[in-house]
């Protein structure tokens, strides 16, 4: 009766031990990482996201805006240019401006803040390497060039806007003038007509209209010439009869007199009307030509 009293419990140590002894030893070990620490997918994905976000691929700088702070240039005045350039690595180290039209370096522009260069371009600096001669409104063609430090670059066109306004709106060799009363540039540039004072008579010759006035010419020698048609003739011109506030010729008693700029004596001649000729006295005379 005592043995068979104790097998209950050896039955049920053995069922114990049994059961701790299946969770020892035999259930397969958790995967170890190796140094390239690709044990798992999330690790891999980890290494390839650093390896490509530290290469981005170069390319040229581009340039996505240009800007003026006036929208004209005017005779003696500056426009300010502004050009936004982006690049890949943010690495652009030149810019540069080329022009007016040919191809030769005006100036260099000036780095700043999030990718915007700037350069100053004058009046007087364009007029001295391209002429400026237009009527109204000219359209001052340069290109823009930038280069970043891998050699990679981008040009771009930059129109300047030259302007000539109001009653001087033609510009000859650099000057905004009114060809309509300009001596210089009567109706067009580089069309002079003769303009001075001349003693009482106030101002002769000049523009008006754009046509050049009657003026008196040089001083002659009365004895050269037989009427005034031939002495405006060596002045490129016509004799103007009545054309000088309604005069036609004056005489000098000296040609010094003459040559002071000074008023002389009237004569009431027509410009083909004879000359007084020998005078008794060394004298000199204008004729009114135009």
């Amino acid at each position: 009766m005592r043995a068979s009293l104790h097998r209950p419990w050896i039955g049920l140590g053995l069922a114990i031990g049994l059961a701790c002894g299946g969770s020892s030893g035999n259930e397969p070990a958790p995967a170890s990482t190796d140094s390239t620490g690709e044990t798992g997918g999330s690790a891999g994905a980890v290494a390839d996201s650093t390896s490509s976000s530290s290469s981005i691929p170069d390319a040229p700088p581009e340039v996505i805006d240009v800007g003026f702070d006036v929208s004209l240039l005017r005779e003696a005045e500056s426009v300010v240019i502004t050009a936004v350039v982006l690049d890949p690595n943010d690495d652009v180290s030149l810019g540069e401006l080329y022009g007016p039209e040919t191809g030769s370096l005006f100036g260099t522009f000036e780095p700043g803040l999030s990718g915007r260069w700037t350069i100053t371009v004058s009046w007087t600096d364009v007029h001295e390497r391209w002429p400026l001669s237009f009527t109204d409104e000219l359209a001052v063609p340069f290109v823009a060039r930038f280069v970043d430090e891998a050699g990679l670059e981008v040009s771009a066109p930059i129109d300047v806007r030259a302007v000539c306004g109001g009653l001087r709106n033609v510009a000859c060799d650099g000057e905004c003038v009114d060809i309509q009363t300009s001596s210089l540039h009567c109706d067009a540039c580089d069309s002079p007509c003769a303009a001075y004072v001349l003693g009482n008579w106030g101002m002769t010759g000049g523009c008006e209209g754009g046509q050049c006035r009657p003026f008196w010419s040089e001083c002659f020698d009365p004895t050269a010439f037989s009427t005034c048609n031939e002495v405006c003739a060596v002045t490129g011109s016509r004799c103007a009869d009545g054309g000088c506030l309604g005069e036609t010729s004056m005489v000098y008693l000296s040609p010094r007199t003459c040559e002071k700029v000074q008023a002389g004596q009237v004569q009431p001649l027509e410009c083909d009307t004879a000359l007084p000729g020998p005078l008794g006295f060394e004298g000199a005379i204008r004729c009114c030509c135009g």
